[in-house]
């Protein structure tokens, strides 16, 4: 699953907060391109 392989990715980075940040994003990013995707 891309979730998984996103937070794999997320934990190299050096700062957690930044790591958070990244993580909102990608979760947002998500649930836009999970919309347009909807038949």
């Amino acid at each position: 699953m891309r979730g998984d392989h996103f937070g794999d990715v997320w934990w190299q980075l050096p700062s957690p907060s930044a790591a958070m940040a990244l993580n909102s994003i990608a979760s947002r990013t998500k649930r836009v391109l999970d919309a347009f995707s909807l038949p």
